[in-house]
C-alpha cells in the first residue's frame, strides 16, 4: 500500500536520528519501509542491538519489531507484507555474526518466532515471491570463522532447512535473487570468500 517504512536501528526515537543505515527495504505493499542500523551516537557501541523498525510512509513514530535481545543483522518483507524475516545473534560480539539465527515476526508487532535454529552463520533471509519459502546464505551447522557460505531454503513458516545443491561443494554465495515464479534462483558464487573467480549460476 506504501504507507508504512521498516527500518533498523540500535535505538533510534525516529528517522531522523538514524546514521550508518545498513539495510532500507520497501514493503510490497508500498505502505511501508524497513530499516537497520545504528543512530550517531551509538555508532561505536557493540552493547546496543541494531533492530528491526517498521515506519508508516504517511508519518507517525517508527515502532521496533524485533526483540530487543536480537542485534538484526538483515531481513527481508513477506510478499503481503504480513510479516518480516531477519537473521539476528543474541550478543554483539565480532564472533556473534557466526552464531546467527533466522526469525519471523508480525510487521504490526508481535512476538517474533525462530525459522532456523541452528548454530552457525544464518544471513540474508529472502522471501520466495510466492512467500512459501525462504532463502538464506549459512555455514551449515559450523559456527566457524572459516565456513564455506552456502545457500539454503527453510519454510516460511519454519522446519528443516535443505542446501541448495549444484553451485559446487566449495562454492561461497555472496549474492542471490529468487526468479519471479519462485521456481529458482540466481546466484552470485565464488572459490572463496574474497570473491575471486565469481560466476553466476
Amino acid at each position: 500500500e506504501g504507507r508504512d517504512l521498516a527500518l533498523g536501528s540500535a535505538g533510534a526515537e525516529g528517522l531522523g536520528g538514524v546514521l550508518d543505515h545498513h539495510q532500507a527495504v520497501l514493503a510490497g505493499d508500498r505502505h511501508q519501509l524497513g530499516h537497520r542500523g545504528r543512530v550517531p551516537e551509538d555508532v561505536d557501541r557493540q552493547d546496543r542491538p541494531a533492530r528491526v523498525w517498521v515506519q508508516d510512509l504517511q508519518g507517525g513514530a517508527p515502532r521496533a519489531v524485533s526483540s530487543p535481545s536480537h542485534f538484526a543483522s538483515g531481513f527481508d518483507w513477506s510478499p503481503d507484507g504480513n510479516s518480516i524475516a531477519y537473521a539476528a545473534a543474541l550478543t554483539g560480539a565480532f564472533s556473534a555474526q557466526f552464531h546467527t539465527r533466522i526469525y519471523a515476526v508480525p510487521s504490526k508487532g508481535g512476538e517474533p518466532r525462530l525459522v532456523v535454529d541452528r548454530d552457525s552463520m544464518n544471513t540474508q533471509p529472502r522471501y520466495s515471491p510466492d512467500g512459501r519459502h525462504i532463502a538464506f546464505v549459512s555455514s551449515g551447522e559450523r559456527p566457524e570463522m572459516v565456513s564455506i557460505w552456502g545457500l539454503y531454503l527453510a519454510p516460511a513458516e519454519g522446519g528443516d532447512p535443505k542446501k541448495i545443491v549444484g553451485l559446487g561443494a566449495d562454492a561461497w554465495v555472496a549474492e542471490f535473487t529468487w526468479a519471479p515464479d519462485s521456481a529458482s534462483l540466481v546466484v552470485i558464487a565464488s572459490d572463496s570468500p574474497a570473491q575471486r573467480g565469481a560466476r553466476m549460476f
